[in-house]
């Protein structure tokens, strides 16, 4: 019964799993949010590395990223898309300034941010500037921006520059241009920080005119505000949003700075009422105490002085600090006369009590006594009184003087005596404690004083961390002195050893190239006598191995406060590298050079043949001339016309042509009309030219009706003879029977013209038709470039039978939406054009491609299976957007790649912007090829955690790329185009080799045994010798193979099943262990589990996002774990960032976690330093060694 119930659970959990996860079919709606915007004012929006980013752009994506909108993003002009917004034609332009002159064009959504205007000048701009006195410079602008209308209204001022952009202003202010630059602070700081211009420009007012952003709409759209408001309210208390908002303005929210702040307000409220109620309690606690030690003071002082208790203190120097009462009775000196004096100093009781002075002496000598007894005289006559006496002393406490005592008790009264010397002993302690509070203090002084201490050490430690992180060489010479201090780098890059080289400018010169020391020592001395800003300076330096490297040396003068040298020091880094790149860019101009005179060599050698060829054009045409004359005679099918007397003579060669035999009798009105209809007028035509002897031969093909009513084609050909006046008098020729040849003419015209697979015009006859179209004058037209999503996965998965039924369907799909509207084209491949021609209104592009798109929601039936295919679509127009066949056909796919890069399934208006990201993917792909070469991609490693151990068991190895050219590049970014282009299989095959090294060289070196995890594109899993590839990584490097563990994706695995699941069998038989990434994500059932060679499930990092307030029973990750169990599987959840998801990921008994909170990707050298450490984290995300 519990397992038909657990079943039965997991069953419910797989269902809401898929119920949460809904795929818009034929009942979904989907709404198209029209984005129009410009592209040029960051952070908001720009181009990075070609592609539209921002964070306007990615906060929009953000808004809408749920089913039921979808978002079309078109750049162009602020002032283009205002009019457009203004004019209800598109439904938004993103966020822009909340301004009350636009409320009549418009509607904004609730406030996003709030942001204000500033001032900015050069670094050396020193005038005080205000508001009044803005008028007294020469200020900028941009120009349109809402920063110009503050500028006019707010400011009043009326005579400025503008600029086209923010960019433009700032650039017109770092040359000269301008002194002022009035525009929004956020845009500016954002594009100093990015460009570096921080030395250079300074902010000169801040916080001016503050204005709220937020989303601009159409009122033709009222609703998509009240759609944004509340995916606004819902993305700010989210982590994503808060990290997008410091990724382009390098700090929080206000709305996070004003939780922030409701929190501490909160806090301190609390603090300030248990501080309050800890108060009064402490209060009232204090006042009971020392009512209580009063009444005890009181009493004990009342015991001391009035029981028989002798007690008399001094210090280390004799002097008396203590006489009590009884000691006055006894002695009869007063306790006021005796403190603060030695007592050698009193001699009438050295002579009376000389045994208490002996006693006092030796306890000043630390010799002390314990039940000594001793019979004391009394002043006052009475008997003598017999004591037991003990000495002792009390230590003082942080520099205080030690207290030394003589306590005598009166043996007949000892009861009383011990209570006054309790009393005494409380009071001691009292001034005990005053003495511990003053050696706390000490202590914490002492304590200040050890983290000043630790504060210099780190900022040290930082300094030296930073010197070797560089790779610089720390250089310092001291003036006035010869003595030339380098750091350790330099005898790294040199291979020197320290003691070799001479620590003096000597030394070295000596390394310096001899070419190159004349103008590096005049460069030094031009700084040194001021001529320059900067030491700056390039130079080869010699190493151990007598070889070369290139050095750039950087270096400034530090002067005391009257203007003396103190010292002289800077750094340098090897630029050999550099250098190398430079001379190889100079041999591939010179290449290159090279290759435009061997292309102007081939150009004539092509001008000679092309002369050649006409030549021998004309020698054919010869050639065929007297092949018609000599034909003329011998042709079979002989006939002859005469002109005058219309009578006709064919042979017999003629008739068997015709089909017709020697038995049938065939009359002239047989013969009648036999030439086909269509042909007639050419015939015709022929005839009279042939006739009024404007030819001098009777050429013409066409069609005769055959004995048995079908038509052949034939060729005719004959000459026309004239009588002695001038007239045609007969007619004689032949007829050679051209069907065959014909039908081979028309056949091969149409495979000229037409695909054959598809049977749709292709691209010959579409720039043909471009052609023509360009021709016509005032004609308009639009050109749409359709290419279907994923093809090439579907035709190497499915095989290319399958994609070859696919195109024809997707052919006759296309052909039924477009009708008469336009003409369907197909490129090759996946690729289709449709040329609209006469367009009137580009309202009619728009309803056509969005009839197109929702065309391909319905799946495509093909041997038996449903199969879903999207296509994405770019849009160009002529003539504005291309003059001729090559620019429109090429700006309708490069916005076609735009659209994929949007999401698939969209289509795209061209825009001018989009040729720029074309050519970055392009350039990233050229770039992305050279990494592969030039080695510039590396692996970090991010560990896995053992939940049972709190030990680390595995890594996964994550590439990162570090472009000379681009820097760090996201792998989100190049994964994608390693893909497209198929780089990601040498990538991958590199990953994989690297990876085995890694967990190899973790066991040779006695860091113990660790299972490396690789992440696997579905491109590597359908080459054929992927296996191959994997088991060579093991040879080579000499892993085990249960060590090495590939992760698949789960929609990869499910979608090409058939196709993997022998590679995947056969890897997991030799110890490979296999790993479904992203589980429940995609859409495979338990029978797909089951048969899937898996021995890990990595439960999607989404649901660990989505942690359960309440009840953990109904966590998605409980279920997935529930699911792993059965099956046997390892599950691990990925992607644990805080403390909340890592004690759900506990709850739910997951076997291994991975994510930030344990430990962020790390380099090798760091990865190993961990294991170094030896970690057993406590589960709470600390390591603890």
């Amino acid at each position: 019964m519990m397992k038909r119930n657990l079943w039965m659970l997991i069953f419910a959990v797989l269902l809401v799993t898929c119920f949460s996860n809904p795929v818009l079919g034929a009942g979904g709606v989907r709404y198209n949010v029209a984005y129009y915007t410009e592209l040029d004012y960051p952070p908001y929006k720009f181009n990075q590395h070609g592609y539209p980013s921002g964070f306007d752009l990615e906060l929009t994506r953000m808004v809408f990223e749920d089913d039921k909108y979808s978002i079309y993003f078109t750049f162009d002009t602020w002032d283009a898309a205002y009019a457009r917004l203004k004019n209800q034609e598109i439904d938004t332009v993103g966020l822009m300034a909340v301004m009350e002159s636009r409320n009549s064009d418009l509607i904004y959504s609730k406030p996003v941010m709030r942001t204000y205007a500033g001032v900015y000048a050069r670094e050396y701009f020193d005038d005080e500037v205000t508001v009044e006195t803005l008028s007294d410079y020469k200020v900028g602008v941009a120009a349109g921006q809402y920063t110009e209308q503050q500028l006019k209204e707010n400011v009043g001022l009326d005579y400025y520059s503008t600029y086209p952009t923010v960019e433009e202003g700032l650039k017109a202010l770092r040359q000269g241009s301008i002194d002022l630059l009035f525009e929004n602070q956020q845009v500016v700081n954002y594009l100093m920080v990015k460009e570096g211009l921080n030395e250079e420009i300074r902010q000169v007012m801040h916080d001016l005119y503050p204005v709220d952003i937020a989303y601009g709409v159409s009122k033709g759209s009222p609703d998509l505000v009240n759609y944004i408001n509340q995916r606004i309210d819902d993305l700010r208390g989210e982590k994503n949003y808060e990290e997008l908002y410091e990724k382009y303005f390098f700090k929080h929210s206000d709305f996070y700075g004003e939780r922030i702040r409701n929190r501490y307000i909160l806090v301190g409220c609390v603090l300030v009422l248990l501080i309050a109620l800890s108060y009064v309690l402490l209060k009232l606690y204090i006042n009971r105490l020392r009512r209580t030690i009063y009444g005890e003071q009181e009493f004990s002082k009342d015991i001391l002085d009035h029981t028989n208790l002798f007690i008399w203190a001094v210090q280390g120097d004799r002097r008396i600090l203590r006489f009590n009462k009884y000691a006055e009775w006894l002695t009869g000196i007063k306790e006021s006369d005796a403190v603060g004096k030695k007592y050698d100093n009193l001699p009438v009781l050295k002579e009376r009590y000389f045994e208490l002075f002996a006693l006092l002496d030796d306890a000043l000598t630390m010799k002390f006594a314990d039940d000594r007894e001793m019979t004391l005289v009394c002043a006052d006559g009475s008997p003598p009184k017999v004591f037991l006496f003990r000495s002792a002393t009390i230590r003082g406490l942080s520099g205080d003087p030690d207290v030394f005592i003589v306590a005598g008790v009166d043996i007949q009264e000892r009861k009383m005596y011990e209570n006054k010397l309790q009393k005494s002993y409380q009071e001691l302690e009292a001034t005990y404690e005053e003495l511990a509070a003053t050696q706390e203090e000490l202590e914490l002084q002492f304590d200040e004083l050890i983290k000043k201490e630790d504060k210099l050490r780190i900022s040290e430690e930082r300094f030296r961390l930073a010197t070797l992180g560089s790779g610089a060489v720390i250089w310092d010479k001291v003036h006035d002195s010869d003595y030339y201090f380098v750091s350790d780098r330099i005898f790294e890059l040199l291979g020197y050893d320290r003691f070799e080289i001479p620590h003096s400018i000597e030394g070295w010169k000596m390394l310096v190239h001899p070419d190159d020391l004349a103008d590096t020592m005049k460069r030094r001395q031009d700084y040194l006598d001021g001529k320059t800003p900067v030491y700056e300076s390039e130079y080869r330096m010699r190493k151990k191995d007598e070889s070369y490297n290139w050095i750039e040396a950087r270096g400034k003068l530090r002067k005391n406060s009257e203007g003396h040298v103190i010292r002289f020091a800077g750094s340098m880094i090897d630029i050999t590298e550099r250098k190398q790149s430079e001379l190889r860019l100079q041999q591939s101009y010179q290449d290159l050079e090279a290759v435009c005179e061997e292309l102007t060599a081939a150009q004539e050698e092509l001008r000679i043949n092309y002369e050649q060829l006409l030549e021998n054009q004309e020698m054919l045409r010869r050639n065929e001339e007297r092949y018609r004359r000599v034909t003329e005679a011998s042709n079979g099918g002989i006939w002859e016309i005469d002109l005058v007397r219309k009578r006709y003579y064919y042979s017999q060669r003629w008739f068997e042509l015709l089909g017709y035999t020697h038995e049938d009798h065939v009359t002239s009105e047989m013969l009648t009309d036999i030439v086909h209809t269509d042909d007639m007028e050419d015939y015709e035509r022929e005839m009279e030219a042939a006739i009024e002897n404007r030819k001098s031969l009777f050429e013409c093909q066409y069609r005769l009706r055959m004995k048995d009513g079908e038509y052949r084609w034939f060729q005719a050909r004959g000459k026309i003879v004239f009588n002695e006046d001038g007239e045609a008098c007969r007619f004689t020729g032949s007829n050679t029977d051209i069907h065959e040849l014909k039908l081979s003419q028309q056949r091969l015209q149409y495979l000229a013209y037409y695909d054959a697979l598809s049977d749709l015009p292709n691209r010959l006859y579409l720039l043909e038709e471009l052609e023509a179209v360009f021709s016509r004058p005032e004609e308009k037209a639009a050109l749409f470039f359709v290419d279907t999503d994923n093809f090439k996965y579907i035709n190497d998965t499915l095989g290319h039978k399958f994609g070859d039924r696919l195109l024809m369907d997707a052919s006759a799909r296309l052909s039924e939406i477009i009708r008469e509207e336009g003409t369907l084209f197909r490129l090759g491949g996946d690729e289709f054009v449709i040329l609209m021609k006469n367009m009137e209104r580009k309202e009619q592009t728009v309803d056509l491609a969005d009839r197109l798109l929702e065309g391909f929601h319905e799946p495509f039936h093909i041997n038996g299976s449903d199969l879903y295919v999207s296509v994405s679509i770019g849009i160009s127009y002529y003539p504005q957007d291309g003059e001729n066949a090559e620019e429109i056909l090429k700006n309708a796919d490069v916005a076609m790649y735009a659209a994929k890069e949007a999401g698939k399934g969209k289509y795209m208006v061209f825009d001018p912007s989009f040729l720029q990201a074309f050519n970055e993917r392009v350039k990233l792909e050229k770039y992305l090829r050279q990494g592969l070469q030039n080695g510039e991609f590396l692996l970090h490693y991010q560990p896995q955690l053992s939940l049972k151990t709190g030990r680390i068991t595995g890594f996964e190895s994550l590439i990162r790329w570090n472009s000379p050219e681009l820097g760090f590049v996201s792998p989100l970014t190049f994964i994608k185009v390693a893909e497209d282009s198929r780089l990601i299989v040498s990538i991958g095959e590199w990953v994989i080799l690297q990876s085995c090294m890694f967990a190899k060289r973790l066991q040779d070196d006695g860091h113990g045994t660790y299972k490396i995890a690789v992440n696997i594109s579905v491109i590597q899993l359908l080459q054929d010798n992927f296996v191959n590839k994997v088991m060579e990584a093991l040879e080579v490097t000499g892993l085990e193979p249960q060590y090495l563990e590939l992760e698949i994706t789960e929609s990869t695995i499910v979608e090409s099943f058939d196709r993997l699941i022998q590679s995947l069998s056969f890897l997991r038989s030799k110890g490979i262990q296999i790993a479904l990434d992203d589980f429940g994500t995609g859409y495979s059932s338990l029978g797909y589990l089951k048969q899937m060679p898996i021995t890990t499930l990595k439960i999607d990092k989404t649901f660990i996002e989505q942690v359960p307030k309440d009840d953990d029973n109904r966590s998605l990750a409980r279920a997935i774990v529930l699911i792993g169990r059965k099956m046997g599987l390892q599950v691990v959840a990925e992607g644990v960032e805080t403390e909340q998801q890592m004690q759900h990921v506990k709850r739910a008994k997951c076997d291994v976690i991975q994510g930030y909170y344990i430990s962020k990707p790390l380099p090798e050298e760091e990865a190993i330093r961990l294991l170094h450490s030896n970690p057993v984290y406590d589960l709470s995300g600390k390591a603890q060694v």
